[in-house]
């Protein structure tokens, strides 16, 4: 069974995916990955599930040799 976890940080979701964050935020700003927050107020910890990761890296373009 596997034991990952449901929501990652910023620095962890980006290093699940192996990608930097700012590639995430980017992602998240054109609405290509969904990201939660604990708190409504502006500046609150940026929060990506599990799922919505994995479905966000198997929908990136193949890589042409």
């Amino acid at each position: 069974m596997s034991a990952d976890r449901i929501l990652y940080d910023k620095a962890s979701a980006a290093e699940k995916v192996s990608v930097s964050p700012k590639v995430l935020d980017n992602a998240r700003r054109a609405g290509d990955l969904i990201a939660r927050t604990v708190s409504s107020k502006p500046g609150s910890k940026v929060l990506f599930e599990h799922d919505e990761l994995i479905a966000w890296a198997k929908s990136l373009p193949i890589a042409k040799s």
